[in-house]
């Protein structure tokens, strides 16, 4: 397989499936995506595309391993994403190489902002949550304010592992991202 493709083999599509599901039900579960989850499919993801492409498969894996790092890092240390959710997205940009995690981030972007959405709207918190934003947004762009912080608790976030699973299976399954036109590299 050369750099920049995507996998589409059937074992492919059961690793993202087994990695997406489970970590997606113990995030809506417990609140945490778990180390025995991960590390193994961040390790196992190298070996994959080594042995699937040698030299440029391991690339490709380590390419996507850091760049779910690089993109995770800093939704983590404004403390929007926990350290599982960036572990997850090292784990499938290694196990998916660069162009893989590129789709699956972008369409779980937009899949957990309409999820967030609905969750919000759904436990009577939109109105509120917007006036927050806005109050947020204005200190931050209007000089001499106090700077706020949006206060988030349980009921106003959403696990992330959710629309992240969902994304990376769609995304192994039929390349919705691609499919809609947009070129990532």
């Amino acid at each position: 397989m050369a750099f920049g493709k995507i996998n589409s083999s059937p074992l492919f599509l059961s690793l993202v499936i087994a990695l997406g599901g489970i970590a997606a039900l113990t995030d809506f579960r417990t609140g945490k995506i778990y180390n025995w989850l991960t590390f193994p499919f961040i390790v196992g993801g190298l070996l994959y595309q080594t042995y699937l492409s040698g030299l440029t498969g391991m690339t490709d894996a380590l390419a996507g391993c850091l760049l779910g790092l690089g993109l995770g890092f800093i939704p983590f240390w404004m403390n929007w994403l926990g350290a599982g959710d960036v572990k997850l997205m090292m784990a499938l940009g290694s196990l998916g190489g660069g162009r893989f995690i590129q789709e699956v981030l972008i369409l779980s972007l937009f899949l957990g902002s309409f999820m967030g959405l609905i969750q919000l709207t759904w436990r009577g918190k939109l109105v509120g949550f917007l006036k927050r934003l806005q109050s947020f947004l204005r200190s931050r762009l209007i000089s001499g304010l106090e700077p706020e912080e949006i206060r988030l608790d349980r009921t106003t976030t959403l696990p992330f592992a959710i629309p992240l699973g969902i994304g990376a299976i769609w995304t192994a399954w039929s390349h919705p991202v691609l499919q809609g036109g947009w070129l990532l590299w």
